[in-house]
């Protein structure tokens, strides 16, 4: 499939240049009617009403809907787009890791580089402006960076390494850093390693965290499924010092819980564990679709909010669900936890990711943030009719601002 359209040029506003919709979603909860917004140098100068706005100068009407900043999909495995329908849902957690490695073993590399092509393309039509991209396994930072996306690719290890190699230089937006994959696959000291380098060097750790039942089990007794499956691929972990612990507590203990940590899907979690996710300060991403796909369950958003958390959206692979879509995500939230107001689902997929990838330009619309907006065609009465829409009725019509 080719890879759909998205010129770059759209993706960092021209210099003076001023747009007006009939509504403007500046911040979680915060909207401005019939507003206007001016760009200067890729940031934003203004944000006024049309009233009260006395600047001169061209204006580009876009209409009735919503200027919003870029989604977030804080958690991708782009690199497995070429596997999207070919790993069955229906055989667990471990039979989908087995059938995806399988699948993954008889992967030509040339059709793997073009499926992540396209999805990288298709995700930026859709609204998705920064990415949290995990364990690449092809060069997908210049895909990333030629359609105009900015993020962080975090480089994942497993097993018992030793030493890290070096990090690559940034491409255009787009940054790299460490991560360990997760405490049931990377030997606790590894995990610390990693965490303590990417400190050293400013950079967001990220891992997987308390996913499964068969990691809570893996790490609570050293047995198990996982057990199995880990030693049927060679891996030793008879030395690893981390039995009798839940996923979060030994993340807590290993150091690996702060403001520079990303912890994605926490879907194996007690009120205890949700109170040292918050205590810690930690970024969290969940993962709705997928875990309903691949582990029939949901995390618990109402939980963490009650909390004082922020989660952020990420879509996982296309091996794991249907779209990288952040719309599409936001409207799965919407549909399953019906008290959540859309105010609280939209931060989810903005301002919270952009938090959680460490990029606090950007998610918001307010002078000083950089200009990294769409444009979602809708007709709306009120700001809560816009917000509902936005998360309930499908966007097709995106247009990137330039």
């Amino acid at each position: 499939m080719a890879p759909m359209t998205v010129d770059k040029r759209n993706r960092q506003p021209k210099s003076g240049a001023r747009h007006r919709a009939g509504w403007i979603l500046c911040g979680p909860g915060k909207w401005l009617e019939n507003g206007v917004v001016t760009v200067f140098e890729g940031r934003v100068l203004s944000v006024e009403r049309l009233a009260e706005s006395g600047r001169s100068g061209a204006m580009e009407d876009h209409g009735a809907g919503v200027i919003m900043p870029a989604l977030v999909n804080a958690h991708t495995h782009l690199t497995l787009s070429a596997l999207a329908g070919k790993v069955p849902y229906g055989n667990g957690f471990l039979g989908w890791i087995q059938s995806l490695m399988a699948a993954r073993r008889v992967l030509y590399r040339d059709d793997a580089v073009e499926a992540a092509e396209a999805a990288v393309f298709r995700m930026a039509a859709s609204g998705v402006g920064l990415v949290g991209e995990f364990g690449p396994y092809l060069p997908v930072a210049g895909i990333m960076a030629d359609a105009g996306l900015g993020g962080t690719v975090w480089l994942e290890f497993f097993g018992n390494r030793k030493r890290l190699p070096s990090l690559p230089e940034a491409v255009g937006d787009i940054t790299f850093s460490y991560a360990g994959h997760a405490p049931n696959t990377v030997n606790p000291d590894l995990l610390r390693h990693i965490k303590q380098r990417d400190a050293e060097e400013g950079l967001l750790y990220c891992l997987h965290l308390a996913e499964s039942i068969e990691e809570t089990v893996f790490l609570e007794t050293g047995k198990g499924a996982w057990a199995d499956f880990l030693r049927g691929l060679g891996m030793d972990f008879s030395g690893w010092k981390c039995w009798g612990k839940r996923p979060v507590e030994l993340a807590a203990e290993l150091g690996l819980l702060d403001e520079a940590t990303l912890a994605v899907h926490l879907l194996q979690v007690t009120r205890e564990d949700m109170a040292t996710l918050a205590e810690s300060r930690v970024n969290i991403c969940l993962c709705p679709r997928s875990n309903a796909n691949l582990h029939g369950r949901l995390p618990d958003i109402e939980g963490f909010l009650s909390a004082g958390m922020a989660p952020a959206l990420g879509t996982d692979s296309l091996a794991s669900c249907d779209s990288l879509s952040i719309f599409d995500e936001m409207h799965f939230v919407a549909e399953r936890f019906t008290g959540l107001r859309p105010d609280q689902i939209l931060a989810m997929g903005t301002i919270n990711g952009a938090r959680a990838l460490g990029r606090q330009d950007l998610g918001r619309i307010e002078p000083g943030a950089a200009a990294r907006l769409i444009y979602v065609e809708l007709k709306a009465g009120s700001a809560e009719q816009a917000a509902e829409r936005l998360v309930h009725e499908p966007n097709e019509q995106v247009t990137w601002l330039g």
